[in-house]
C-alpha cells in the first residue's frame, strides 16, 4: 500500500482542529498556534499508522499498525547510538581520575559560566 502526501495534510488538519474561541483551549499555555502539541502529534502519528498499515490490510489491529510504523521509521536509533557512545567514552576510569584531579577548576569554571549565561529556572543552585 502506498502513502499519499495528501493523507499527511488531512491528518495534520484533523489533529490541529481546535476551536480557538473555546475558553478551555485559550487557557492552554502549551497549545501552539501553528504546529502540533504532543497529544496532537500522537494523534497524527496513530492516524498515520492506521491509514498506512491497518486500512491497507497489512495489520489487523491498531497496536500492530503503530508498532510496524515505529519499527519501519527506526525512531530514536540515532539518539540511542549517540547516547551509548557518549556513555562508553565518559564512564571510564581515566575520565573519573581526571575529574577528581580537576574538580576544583571545573567547579570554578562552571560557576563563572553559570553567572555569565544563566539558565532560566535554575535559581543559582550549585550543580557540582
Amino acid at each position: 500500500a502506498k502513502f499519499f502526501t495528501s493523507w499527511a495534510d488531512t491528518i495534520f488538519v484533523g489533529a490541529n482542529a481546535v476551536a480557538r474561541d473555546n475558553s478551555v483551549a485559550n487557557e492552554m499555555e502549551a497549545l501552539p498556534q501553528h504546529g502540533l502539541a504532543r497529544f496532537q502529534f500522537l494523534e497524527a502519528f496513530a492516524q498515520l499508522a492506521l491509514q498506512r498499515f491497518q486500512r491497507s490490510g497489512e495489520h489487523d489491529t491498531a497496536v500492530g499498525a503503530v508498532k510496524e510504523l515505529v519499527s519501519r521509521l527506526n525512531l530514536g536509533q540515532d539518539q540511542l547510538y549517540l547516547r551509548s557512545t557518549l556513555q562508553k567514552a565518559l564512564f571510564v576510569e581515566e575520565c573519573c581520575l581526571v575529574f577528581r584531579q580537576c574538580s576544583k577548576t571545573l567547579e570554578e569554571a562552571f560557576n563563572i559560566f553559570s553567572r555569565r549565561l544563566p539558565m532560566r529556572g535554575r535559581g543559582g543552585a550549585k550543580v557540582m
